[in-house]
């Protein structure tokens, strides 16, 4: 049952990678800012 929840962490974390690899590549800047109200 561990090595299933195991690679179900690791699939998520692929597609985390995944995504922020896309998210930097198709994009100049990216910029992350706290704004308050």
């Amino acid at each position: 049952m561990a090595r299933v929840h195991e690679r179900i962490a690791n699939t998520r974390k692929d597609f985390q990678h995944k995504l922020s690899r896309k998210l930097v590549n198709d994009n100049q800047v990216i910029d992350c800012r706290e704004f308050s109200s």
